[in-house]
């Protein structure tokens, strides 16, 4: 008699909800006219959780725990092609069921191929790899993936099954089944942030995680942005550009705080991707809530060139051989200057172990540098602006030295570059309109510099509100040479040797490199004194100066300045000694320059503060002092001492001590 089964299931019973292990051996047959076939051992368990082995042929050994669920298997009519077909422990516990009910074929063979549970719909593997051995059939549920290698790992998740999609495997947001078929993919559940771990990255502080990493942000990159997140852990990168983590537009990188740590020994940890020429710059991209860990061999830990807007925000950066945040301008040639770097906020960042650069901006416009905490020990500076960097703010920063004998430098301005830059100098932008504000340095060689050259000055640049406190011996608080338009504000210099240096003419500086210098409403204590030279059009006004060893302020042949409402206090150990000294240099007097209510005052049982004001020898001339004094002031002081040659002077209504 003929046998036709256009809907054929096949039922093996295992009772008892699964309570018993089952082994089974060998092929499970079925045909159209004959019934099920197979060998079984049933072996008691006295687990409450069971277990299914299977011997497969060929010979391959897999365990299921005994959930209501599923496992998969495949089928085959000749042992060489075979195909997937689920096999159902149903939610009743009545049995194993074998659905082929959607196909009629004559004689066919089973295999178990994989083993997973599906409880409630949900079917779970431990790993990507494990998925890869699947393919959905009709009604299969959702899969949950425990990890990416292993269960726990953290790369896990939620996948679907598209049948109709073709997308590239990455092996983390999408994963063809090995079976090798050209339609239908694994898509992780996702509508958020991408986490490295999806893309098999480990974080242990050995593995390599940087292809993982790089992966997770090229994905990103290709949807045009998103969120990249990487979790507590140690992730190594490779100590090469390869390792780099390159940034693209629209991007956010996070972490979990101090506890995400990227160990970078290359030359950079993170960078933005597009870099070189033509086509170069990125805009919006973020880093923020991680560490870098350079381990006193990698370069640079953040580097942005040519970006426009961004943040780098909560990341601290260990022991960098180069600079610890970089913003700089790329794509110069000898036509003219590139891309600069754009309105970039660099905030709550700690940067530690520096050598030579914390934080930089060259070349960058427009950036605001802000509570951030930089330490080290040597190089150009912990907070630097140079190479036409303009309308950048440094605020509320701190800088200090690491050790007692550091060489260290709170805060630096340099010129535009003439040395490696191939952009000519009659095309290139100056440094210009940099301000330092109510930042923090400690413990420096110096607190802050601005430096130029001839042809090259940096102008417009505010030092204001800030406290520098020095290590007491061959160090200065604030250093201008070469510049224009320089204001000193409302600072407190404290415990430096030299409290100010301008135009440094024992360093080979020019006497007048440095003009239109304006010193006003800032506090010096301690210290030899102030040397500045050569100022023109500048002035030194309400400020306060507090035990100074020698004179506190020499002026050396300044011109066209107002020298007004200065209080000196307490001068002197062991010689009299004056607040303010007028001297020449090269023979160059000081001239018309106005003096006018600045005073003088000793409060200390052995007084040696003995006047306000001296002229010195020299044809210093046309110069106005008035209404100053020295009352409180040693006894005999003077508030004007004059020895000038100069016969236009005018000194009157000053008052003695």
């Amino acid at each position: 008699m003929q046998h036709t089964a256009p809907r054929l299931c096949t039922k093996l019973m295992i009772s008892s909800y699964l309570r018993s292990s089952v082994r089974v051996f060998g092929i499970l047959m079925l045909s159209a006219a004959v019934g099920p076939r197979a060998l079984a051992q049933e072996t008691t368990s006295t687990e409450n959780t069971q277990s299914l082995t299977a011997t497969l042929n060929p010979s391959v050994t897999v365990a299921v725990t005994g959930t209501q669920g599923a496992m998969i298997v495949e089928a085959s009519t000749n042992f060489v092609d075979w195909t997937d077909v689920s096999v159902l422990f149903p939610n009743n516990g009545q049995g194993i069921f074998l659905d082929t009910e959607s196909k009629n074929y004559g004689l066919r063979f089973f295999r178990i191929r994989n083993v997973v549970s599906a409880k409630n719909n949900t079917i779970t593997v431990n790993s990507v790899h494990d998925l890869r051995l699947l393919t959905a059939a009709t009604g299969t549920a959702d899969m949950v993936v425990r990890g990416y290698g292993a269960a726990g790992d953290g790369g896990g998740g939620q996948f679907y099954w598209d049948a109709n999609s073709t997308s590239p495997d990455d092996g983390a947001m999408s994963v063809v089944p090995s079976s090798g078929q050209t339609t239908g993919r694994w898509k992780r559940a996702n509508d958020g942030a991408v986490n490295v771990k999806w893309f098999g990255a480990v974080g242990d502080g050995v593995a390599i995680d940087s292809p993982a990493i790089r992966a997770a942000l090229e994905y990103v990159a290709q949807r045009g942005g998103g969120k990249v997140f990487l979790p507590s852990g140690v992730y190594k990168l490779e100590a090469s550009l390869a390792g780099v983590m390159e940034v693209s537009n629209n991007t956010l990188i996070e972490g979990e705080g101090a506890s995400t740590v990227i160990l970078s020994e290359g030359p950079q940890a993170i960078r933005n991707k597009h870099t070189n020429l033509p086509n170069y710059g990125n805009s919006n991209i973020t880093v923020q809530s991680l560490t870098i860990d350079c381990n006193k061999r990698g370069v640079n830990g953040i580097v942005f060139a040519s970006v426009d807007e961004g943040t780098i925000h909560n990341v601290n950066i260990r022991d960098p051989q180069g600079y610890g945040v970089w913003l700089f301008r790329t794509g110069d040639t000898v036509e003219g200057e590139g891309r600069p770097t754009k309105r970039i906020t660099v905030s709550n960042c700690h940067v530690t172990g520096v050598v030579d650069v914390g934080i930089e901006c060259s070349g960058a416009v427009g950036c605001t540098i802000v509570g951030n905490t930089v330490t080290g020990t040597r190089g150009v500076a912990g907070y630097y602006a140079w190479n036409g960097a303009t309308d950048c703010v440094f605020s509320g920063n701190i800088a200090e030295g690491e050790t007692k004998t550091n060489r260290f430098v709170g805060f630096a301005v340099q010129p535009s570059d003439l040395i490696t830059c191939p952009v000519p100098v009659s095309k290139k932008t100056q440094t210009q309109r940099i301000s330092f504000v109510a930042n923090i340095a400690r413990s420096v060689r110096y607190g802050t510099r601005v430096n130029g050259t001839a042809p090259n000055k940096p102008t417009d640049i505010l030092i204001q509100g800030n406290s520098l406190y020095g290590l007491g011996a061959a160090d200065r608080g604030i250093e201008i040479e070469q510049s224009t338009r320089v204001s000193v504000q409302g600072n407190l210099v404290d415990g430096f040797q030299e409290g100010m240096t301008m135009n440094d003419v024992q360093a080979g500086f020019p006497y007048d490199g440095a003009a239109h210098i304006t010193i006003d409403s800032n506090t010096f204590k301690g210290g030899d004194r102030l040397l500045l030279f050569g100022n023109v059009g500048g002035s030194l006004r309400g400020n306060k100066f507090f035990g100074q060893r020698f004179h506190s302020a020499s002026l050396f042949s300044w011109k066209n300045c107002t020298v007004t409402d200065n209080v000196f206090v307490n001068l002197g150990v062991d010689q009299d000694t004056i607040g303010i000294a007028v001297l020449s240099y090269n023979n160059i007097p000081s001239t018309g320059n106005i003096f006018t209510g600045n005073r003088s005052m000793d409060d200390r049982e052995s007084k040696w503060t003995s006047g306000t004001i001296t002229f010195s020898g020299g044809a210093h001339d046309c110069n106005i002092a008035t209404g100053n004094s020295a009352v409180g002031a040693k006894t005999g002081a003077r508030a004007v001492w004059n020895f000038s040659s100069g016969t236009k002077n005018v000194v009157a209504n000053n008052i003695d001590g």
